[in-house]
């Protein structure tokens, strides 16, 4: 399974892959992949970094298919 990128969907910080979009409200929630893919803006890991700092773990759910 390919490595989810990082992405800022409407400013809010994101982790995805062509199947699955998780973004950080309070906490991680998985939304709607297709309607996150058109609206993300891909991130290189380190921008994500500098954009989202102190960001959470993933739940263990997320990729886990």
């Amino acid at each position: 399974m390919a490595e989810p990128k990082y992405g800022s969907f409407d400013g809010i910080a994101s982790r995805y892959t062509a199947r699955e979009a998780w973004v950080l409200h309070d906490d991680w929630t998985e939304i709607n992949s297709s309607s996150h893919n058109n609206a993300v803006s891909e991130l290189t890991k380190q921008e994500f970094n500098q954009l989202f700092p102190d960001v959470p773990p993933l739940p263990a759910k997320a990729f886990a298919s």
